[in-house]
């Protein structure tokens, strides 16, 4: 297998000007214009993991009532490695050589199990979407993974730490750390919080799964938190496809054009299977895992001030009970609420939903943040006056 195995961090500033020139967002996973030309016109969106708007799509909370359903008490995670048995082993046997053969047996299981982690990852959405298992169980069974990936990781710290005792001794496990992070995500370990019981806030999460794909997202404090996952994008058995870092760096603008062309900062990870992007820029930091056959996004998240995406145009309607406006950043983004008195324009108190998904209610200015799936979406307004609703559109569906 011709992987890329060194590990590269690199950090730049990047001071040319942004462009502006808005044109429609690339599709998650497809192939953007170059940016070789200043005269090329970069998308105005961020790119990121889409599902359709005939995705199955729904929200679930996390906190104490997800905290119970998450409940795994005591229960070992099946196929843990038992990293005191490794130890044991390795004490056990005398020559270096032996040592060395021992530790290459326990990376090549991590391998294996990390792989088979992508497996059961695919296999839970594919449930999830076929309605055999709800969205509480979906977000536990991702959890799960996550703490397992968490296991496999402190069994790779382990390998290196005891061939670091000996120096006639040579095992690395640096090709499978991409694989074993990118199991780890901001919406993850507040699944995983929830889980333990350590939760302390119940904002929905947004769930949406297709062939292939799956996308979760949640809303807090003004910060939108996105992750995506490609699942056939992941190519572990196939020979790489980067002659050379320098391909990645022009890889990178084609999968993110708007991120690349207002880059603050970036850093680049070489691993075995995937390649980590870590990319900060004036929205906010975006996570990406690229795999180096297939050259597309395994798995993705980012971290994004709500307010600075850009949106659809305000659309507004008035009844009797009150006036809601409303847009959404598209792509699956959320949608922006603002319901006012019909007559003064003086902010209301409401609760927002969006296809009947999770109510969210109104701040002292009449707005709100809702998340919401792809595709048109209705909107729906309650206040102590009555109902007021209204669609909003989304054209990128």
């Amino acid at each position: 297998m011709t992987r890329i195995l060194a590990t590269v961090f690199v950090a730049l500033l990047v001071v040319t000007a942004p462009v502006t020139a808005a044109v429609g967002p690339t599709p998650a996973g497809g192939t953007a214009s170059s940016l070789d030309s200043t005269e090329q016109e970069t998308p105005d969106e961020i790119s990121w993991v889409t599902t359709g708007a005939d995705s199955t799509a729904e929200t679930t909370t996390k906190g104490p009532d997800l905290g119970s359903a998450l409940s795994m008490g005591d229960t070992e995670f099946e196929n843990r490695i038992e990293l005191g048995a490794l130890e044991r082993e390795f004490q056990n046997v005398d020559s270096p050589e032996e040592k060395e053969s021992l530790l290459e047996a326990y990376r090549e299981e991590v391998g294996e199990r990390t792989i088979a982690l992508h497996e059961r990852e695919a296999a839970i959405a594919a449930e999830y979407r076929a309605g055999e298992i709800d969205s509480d169980t979906l977000l536990r069974d991702l959890a799960e993974l996550s703490e397992e990936a968490r296991t496999l990781s402190n069994t790779a710290d382990t390998i290196e730490e005891l061939s670091a005792t000996d120096p006639r001794i040579s095992v690395s496990v640096r090709n499978v750390r991409g694989e074993l992070d990118r199991f780890d995500s901001p919406i993850r370990q507040d699944a995983l919080d929830a889980t333990y019981g350590d939760a302390d806030r119940t904002e929905p999460i947004l769930l949406s799964a297709a062939e292939d794909r799956l996308v979760l997202s949640t809303l807090e404090n003004g910060t939108y938190v996105r992750e995506g996952v490609q699942f056939d994008r992941f190519a572990p058995d196939e020979p790489g496809t980067f002659d050379s870092l320098t391909e990645l760096d022009d890889r990178g603008p084609e999968l993110y054009p708007w991120i690349y062309a207002n880059l603050f900062e970036f850093g680049i990870s070489g691993y075995d299977w995937l390649i980590g992007l870590s990319l900060d820029h004036p929205r906010g930091q975006s996570m990406s895992y690229i795999d180096a056959t297939t050259q597309d996004v395994v798995m993705e998240y980012h971290t994004l001030d709500v307010e600075s995406l850009p949106t659809t145009s305000t659309v507004s309607r008035t009844n009797e009970n009150a006036t809601i406006s409303s847009n959404r950043v598209t792509d699956g983004g959320p949608v922006w609420v603002e319901v006012t008195e019909p007559e003064s324009e003086d902010p209301m108190d409401a609760s927002i939903t969006v296809e009947g998904q999770h109510p969210v209610e109104t701040g002292e200015d009449g707005t709100a943040w809702v998340l919401a799936p792809e595709g048109d979406v209705d909107v729906t307004a309650t206040t102590d006056e009555g109902e007021i609703s209204i669609t909003v559109r989304d054209p990128s569906s």
